[in-house]
């Protein structure tokens, strides 16, 4: 019988997978899919994820600029080291999984969890009991729906990968295209993830597709049998501890509601959550920042879905006011980028 029962494969749940058992703890991780990191996900890392010991060998590109497109209006942004790398979700997923293992913890693919109760999850006919259960298994949580906690702020996401070699890391703004949200140009080694997401109440996944697709097409990427992976993304968060479970990354809403990121939130929810459970009196600092974080970016979000005037507005001096230094680094910092 394990002790700890993880619904997920992904970056949180791995994570908490991976310390719970370094201190000794029966861990099962069961996840849906044949391999960790089966996800829509444009791969971006920051300083944040890589002090968590991700390795440089398993990075696709390593970036120190960001073009920002503000309604045709290019903008560079530098820095002296990384802003960003980008991974592979399945390299990283699976980096990540065979670090948990090595550490004890036990991984089974393939297995989708079709019930929960207060001390046992189903596997078709097969009870798994647990002590603890932590929810990673995304916006579509089967634990969140058994805590009956609803997800009223989603944003739809949905990208291809296009071959070629991409320069730089791009992320457009575009009202009529995108909304409040924005499209992106990840680099990889020989492709690029390039996407796009909206608030799922201003505009359908079929219009972002429709917009996307277009979009593309203006700029001569080639899409043209290239698959369309999509899927919610969860800003809603609603608590992280109920009793005996837990939920953390995108399971309970830790992405963050103004850049969409969403590993590095997982990560850090992860390893508190697994703390908590290892030291009963443990008082979560880190998802307490992550909190403040998300409540800041939620405020400039809100102000910029609901004042369309104030939206044209900060894209029209966007431009002028990135090239101010005081100016700069409040931005990296408000997008989780330093």
């Amino acid at each position: 019988m394990p002790e700890i029962v993880i619904v997920g494969a992904g970056p949180g749940g791995l994570a908490a997978a991976k310390m719970l058992s370094e201190a000794g703890k029966d861990v099962l991780v069961l996840e849906k899919n044949k391999i960790p990191g089966l996800k829509v996900c444009a791969g971006g890392l920051t300083n944040l994820e890589l002090s968590h010991g991700i390795p440089k060998s398993i990075l696709e590109r390593q970036l120190n600029r960001i073009l920002l497109n503000i309604e045709g209006t290019e903008v560079s942004l530098k820095d002296s080291g990384n802003i960003m790398c980008t991974v592979r979700r399945t390299n990283l997923g699976k980096f990540q999984a065979r670090q948990a293992q090595k550490a004890g913890a036990k991984i089974r693919y393939n297995t989708k969890v079709t019930e929960i109760s207060k001390n046992f999850v189903k596997v078709g006919k097969e009870k798994i009991p647990f002590k603890f259960l932590i929810g990673a298994d995304g916006s579509a949580s089967i634990v969140r729906e058994y805590l009956d906690l609803k997800s009223d702020k989603l944003v739809i996401g949905m990208e291809y990968e296009i071959k070629g070699r991409f320069k730089d890391l791009e992320i457009i703004f575009d009202r009529k295209l995108f909304g409040s949200f924005y499209a992106w140009i990840f680099p990889y080694k020989k492709s690029a993830m390039i996407g796009a997401g909206c608030n799922s109440k201003d505009m359908s996944a079929a219009e972002i597709r429709k917009n996307l697709d277009a979009w593309c097409a203006e700029k001569g990427y080639k899409i043209k049998g290239k698959k369309l992976i999509a899927a919610p993304l969860n800003m809603s968060y609603k608590g992280f501890k109920f009793k005996n479970m837990f939920l953390i990354g995108d399971a309970a809403g830790f992405t963050m509601n103004l850049t969409g990121k969403g590993i590095g939130p997982a990560i850090v929810s992860g390893e508190e959550v697994a703390k908590g459970i290892l030291e009963p009196k443990y008082d979560f600092p880190k998802i307490k920042e992550l909190l403040r974080i998300k409540k800041e970016q939620e405020e400039i979000y809100g102000m910029i879905a609901t004042r369309p005037y104030f939206t044209k507005l900060c894209f029209l001096l966007m431009p002028a006011l990135i090239q101010i230094p005081q100016f700069k680094a409040r931005f990296l910092r408000a997008a989780g980028l330093r």
